[in-house]
């Protein structure tokens, strides 16, 4: 189960990333996106696979660089610290002083930058008063509440329609502070 939600998870915050980038961001942070994907470098995301377009996007647009030069890891969890740089990235790498509370942020790690701007512009909090929470996976409820703040602060539309959740059998498995992010 675990692969799986990691799998979806993944799959998710590159889908809601493509959804975001072409209704709310991509006129907002970028004007110079490339719209045909190139072939990526990464040899566990085959021609085949359902998400290859959108890894390809993301790629050859500078979102993500994968794991390594040649492995993006599909099965793998997404990081919190990874989901913040992407969108530290979509919204063009802008500067941040890293004068932030988060004691496992240290400087010259990948996501410093991005942590540090995301938390300066209200688009993320930490999993308590003092730990970012880095390297744990993003939960799909973070993820939403990412989302969702980074589209207010780039001037996006983020009316909640009530009781959008409502069609989801797993609805009751959303955390209460969470409903309004989902929503």
């Amino acid at each position: 189960m675990r692969r799986k939600t990691g799998k979806f998870v993944k799959a998710m915050a590159l889908t809601l990333m493509i959804v975001m980038l072409s209704g709310v961001a991509l006129p907002i942070a970028h004007a110079g996106w490339r719209d045909t994907p190139a072939n990526n470098p990464f040899a566990d995301v085959g021609a085949g696979r359902w998400y290859n377009e959108y890894v390809s996007w993301a790629w050859i647009n500078g979102v993500t660089t994968g794991t390594n030069a040649t492995t993006f890891a599909p099965a793998n969890n997404v990081t919190r610290g990874q989901f913040v740089t992407f969108l530290w990235r979509i919204a063009g790498r802008p500067n941040a002083s890293p004068s932030h509370r988060f004691t496992d942020v240290s400087s010259g790690q990948f996501f410093t930058t991005p942590v540090a701007w995301a938390h300066a512009n209200n688009i993320v909090e930490g999993i308590n008063q003092t730990t970012f929470g880095t390297n744990r996976a993003i939960t799909r409820e973070q993820l939403g509440a990412m989302l969702f703040r980074y589209i207010r602060h780039v001037g996006g539309d983020t009316s909640s329609q009530s009781g959008a959740l409502n069609r989801f059998t797993d609805r009751g498995t959303v955390s209460g502070w969470a409903t309004s992010y989902m929503n």
